[in-house]
């Protein structure tokens, strides 16, 4: 990442005057950023704050994206200077493996804590300005593969029981987590230290450097705490659950950049003071909504390994009835899935809950069809394998139901052919013939 000043569509300052003129307009920009997402902040804005003419402004960014991109760079190069830092302190550091945990936990909460709300409206931004995303994409890349080399090599996480992919997995999601903690309140001090505790806990636990085992999902509950979090009961609760019903609607498989904050009013027929009570901003309202939907697309899995088990049925009946349930499930949240996938790119939260959904669902999947089909252990099909195949499958499944008028809109019900042909190749996915296979032969 080279230097910020001369970035793509500023014009460097040559003169005192100018520079001190090009400062007032970034620190305006920053402090708007701070409290606003990016697409509510106007130049016009901007120049009044930092008390300087439109045209002066422009005479030193040729667009409004030219200046968040700016912003955006100065932005990747502090984060990758707080994290190089880290590293560098700790491995001269002769720390144990626990407060090596703890003195890079802090050091990462304090810097999400200092950069505040502008580092996630520029990182919202990226789905406007391609090349902070592009960069964003980079920068994400390379401070996950110093902190990886950084944990095996300092921490010995590589000599345990502690797959490569789940160690690059663990810091993802602590990287994920601190912004969220600005995202509501900035906690004093002494929630910060009480935070750092809890989250070295999980972090030592799940690397295997604590004598006790941690679950995967305790791991995602302590870091990330659920945005869908309504009210137990009352008007209240109907509220949450209207903006939530009308915000899906809304997401349909657009971008937050093109969704205009009015648009989410009109939908729950609510004011938007109302809607933004409940949630600070768009993104996290889709959070919250995605986080509705990890709890409903795991209530019926878990409805469905009852089915299975309990109904006796075979492994190719349940596979069938796994299928229908997608179909089902890809009409009533497609919408906001393809919204996520569009969003995630530049959001970690996102990312890793879309992973959570997949997991979750895939293990209980799993459960179900090892008791159904005892030979797929015999073949192999592990934890890894397991996985690796039923993404395999979904994404055939995905590539299927991008195809029009799958549904008779006024039902649930799926073409009988394509529930059929989508059983048959997860069946062979997986290694098991088909009934219709073995009747022939």
């Amino acid at each position: 990442m080279s230097g910020a000043v001369g970035s793509p569509g500023m014009r460097p300052p040559k003169q005192e005057r100018s520079r001190r003129t090009l400062e007032r307009i970034l620190a305006a920009a920053r402090s708007l950023l701070s409290e606003h997402e990016a697409r509510d902040v106007s130049l016009r804005e901007i120049a009044d704050t930092a008390e300087v003419s439109l045209s002066s402004l422009f005479a030193r960014f040729k667009s409004k994206d030219a200046l968040l991109d700016h912003l955006h760079e100065e932005l990747c190069e502090a984060r990758l200077r707080d994290a190089d830092e880290v590293v560098t302190r700790l491995e001269l550091a002769d720390a144990s493996a626990d407060e090596t945990v703890r003195i890079a936990l802090r050091a990462l909460v304090r810097s999400a804590l200092a950069r505040g709300g502008m580092e996630r409206a520029l990182i919202g931004a990226a789905a406007q300005v391609e090349s902070i995303s592009r960069r964003e994409q980079r920068f994400q890349k390379r401070r996950l593969a110093l902190l990886h080399a950084f944990v095996v090599r300092r921490l010995g996480a590589g000599d345990r029981a502690v797959s490569d992919g789940e160690v690059e997995s663990l810091i993802r999601l602590v990287l994920a987590a601190a912004p969220e903690l600005i995202r509501t309140a900035e906690p004093d001090e002494p929630e910060v230290d009480e935070l750092v505790e809890r989250w070295a806990e999980l972090v030592l636990r799940a690397l295997g450097l604590s004598d006790d085992a941690v679950a995967r999902q305790e791991v995602v509950a302590g870091l990330l705490p659920a945005a869908y979090d309504p009210p137990v009961a009352g008007d209240e609760r109907a509220v949450f659950d209207r903006i939530l019903d009308g915000a899906e609607q809304v997401f349909d498989g657009r971008g937050l950049a093109g969704i205009p904050s009015d648009e989410f009013a009109k939908a729950c027929g609510l004011p938007e003071e109302t809607i933004w009570k409940h949630f600070g901003d768009s993104r996290a309202l889709l959070h919250a909504s995605v986080d509705r939907l990890l709890r409903e697309a795991m209530a019926r899995a878990e409805t469905l390994a009852v089915w299975g088990r309990w109904r006796e049925r075979d492994f190719e009946a349940l596979t069938r009835e796994t299928i229908l349930e997608y179909l089902k499930g890809w009409k009533r949240w497609g919408g906001l899935i393809r919204t996520v996938r569009l969003e995630e790119r530049h959001d970690a939260v996102l990312l890793e809950r879309h992973a959570e959904i997949d997991r979750g669902v895939g293990n209980i999947v799993r459960r179900v069809a090892l008791r159904l089909e005892p030979s797929l252990a015999a073949r192999g099909l592990g934890d890894e394998a397991f996985s690796r195949t039923m993404a395999t499958i979904a994404a055939a499944l995905r590539t299927a139901v991008d195809r029009p008028a799958i549904f008779d809109l006024a039902s649930d019900a799926a073409p009988e052919e394509l529930t059929d042909e989508l059983t048959e190749l997860a069946m062979r996915y997986l290694g098991v013939s088909p009934r219709r296979e073995r009747e022939e032969r």
